[in-house]
């Protein structure tokens, strides 16, 4: 696996929300103690600036149970985790039955580095299949902070609205229908306010 680049929770959801390819995957590497709560965050943000349908997939038994729930989710973007209990052997079976895997929509998997290892070693086709999708979740609250910041202050000086702007268009049904848009309400918060109105 290729070395992850580093990103932000929000700025990960935008990435997967907008990929130009239906079947892409990609990968999130965090902290092991934070992979439940990463991959709920991505599962509660994500369908509100996709505007798609997520499936999130956390509780299988074995590989072939995992596969075959992805395959019942193809229509959906799908957030895989809950692979922290797979083993060298398990990875490789997964491997050997990615065949049946293709054609999938997009899929997100949120691991540990430990597991992202592991995958590389013991699933390297699976594996290449996150070329150009592979980032690892930067510590801290005050860079997400930062971030969040960097962010609102881009869309303020590219579109010259306020913030205020933004959340008064939104509650009256008139804000652009676009990705930026829907992040800038995000990062306030407002998230309530994205879609159809």
């Amino acid at each position: 696996m290729r070395t992850p680049v580093p990103t932000s929770i929000s700025e990960f959801v935008l990435r997967a929300a907008t990929r130009p390819a239906e079947g892409d995957w990609l990968a999130l590497i965090v902290p092991e103690r934070n992979v439940p709560a990463t991959a709920q965050a991505i599962v509660t943000e994500l369908p509100t600036i996709a505007k798609r349908k997520v499936n999130h997939i956390s509780e299988f038994d074995n590989p072939r149970e995992l596969v075959r729930i992805i395959r019942h989710s193809r229509e959906s973007l799908t957030v895989v985790s809950g692979l922290e209990k797979f083993s060298p052997v398990e990875w490789n079976t997964l491997d050997s039955m990615r065949s049946r895997l293709e054609g999938m929509s997009t899929v997100v998997f949120v691991l540990s580095e430990r597991q992202g290892t592991m995958l590389s070693d013991n699933s390297p086709n699976i594996a290449s299949w996150f070329a150009g999708g592979i980032w690892q979740l930067e510590d801290g609250p005050a860079r997400e902070e930062e971030e969040r910041t960097e962010r609102l202050a881009a869309f303020r000086r590219a579109t010259n609205l306020t913030d205020e702007e933004v959340v008064k268009r939104a509650e009256a049904g008139t804000l652009d229908d676009e990705p930026a848009f829907a992040e800038w309400l995000a990062l306030l918060g407002r998230g309530d306010l994205i879609g159809p109105r």
